[in-house]
């Protein structure tokens, strides 16, 4: 037969090398041996993995409900731009709203100038403002600034400008004003 002939010392390594070799296997699959003989351990181990699914689960739908919600503030927030297709449109459209407001606080547009479209700082959307000259009182231009504050299009008034005239007592200011409304930007 074959035999191994081995001194003192090298038998001490192999038996320490099995000995580490074996604990080694023990360590390694140590979970799947517990697994087996202790069931309750199992139980507690996989309830904590549906716990913890069960929070990323609500974390996730919770995200869901938040994307939904700002998805209808955004279309409720768009509702406010003008919904003309192109920048000269929107011009006109917003032409039409200072004629209805300047008519209902009893002054006149004298010029009217429809000005260069701008980007604006957040991508996809347009400011196109019109400049235009009134001559008010100072009551009337109040009521003028305060419509189009609250018209129900956005409308920001980017420039104001406003001189005094001497025409007598009626105390008549001359108004040079920019008036700028927004659309959503064009593609391409």
């Amino acid at each position: 037969m074959f035999r191994f002939k081995l001194d003192r010392n090298r038998k001490y390594i192999l038996i320490v090398a099995a000995g580490l070799l074996v604990l080694g296997l023990v360590y390694r699959f140590y979970p799947f041996f517990e697994g087996m003989l202790s069931p309750k351990a199992e139980i507690e181990l996989k309830m904590g993995r549906i716990v913890k699914y069960q929070k990323r689960l609500k974390a996730e739908s919770g995200l869901k409900t938040s994307v939904e919600n700002l998805k209808g503030a955004l279309t409720k927030a768009e509702e406010g731009l003008l919904t003309g297709k192109t920048p000269v449109l929107t011009a006109v459209q917003i032409q039409e709203i200072l004629q209805k407001i300047t008519e209902k606080s009893g002054v006149v547009i004298g010029r009217l100038q429809v000005l260069n479209p701008e980007e604006s700082e957040k991508d996809g959307y347009l400011s196109v403002p019109v400049e235009f000259y009134i001559d008010a009182t100072i009551s009337q231009l109040k009521e003028v600034l305060y419509r189009i504050s609250v018209f129900q299009k956005y409308l920001t008034v980017t420039k104001l400008r406003i001189d005094y005239a001497t025409r007598g007592a009626s105390g008549s200011i001359r108004c040079e004003m920019i008036v700028a409304g927004y659309m959503k930007g064009m593609k391409g």
